[in-house]
């Protein structure tokens, strides 16, 4: 089990939106993953909407 502690309440929700957006959209890329091209597209892909959709939540209103 992991644990994380002494942080802020925003630095855990930005976290837990991003392991969130984790979960969601890795639970099957594992069938894809022989294609090295396939893999950097994803990798890429993540990485971009980890800064562009769920980090910019925080800085949205609401």
């Amino acid at each position: 089990m992991a644990r994380v502690e002494g942080y802020e309440m925003d630095y855990m929700l930005e976290r837990l939106n991003i392991l969130g957006y984790l979960i969601m959209h890795t639970r099957q890329l594992d069938m894809i993953m022989s294609n090295e091209s396939v893999i950097r597209y994803y990798r890429e892909k993540i990485d971009k909407d980890i800064q562009t959709v769920v980090l910019a939540k925080k800085s949205s209103p609401g």
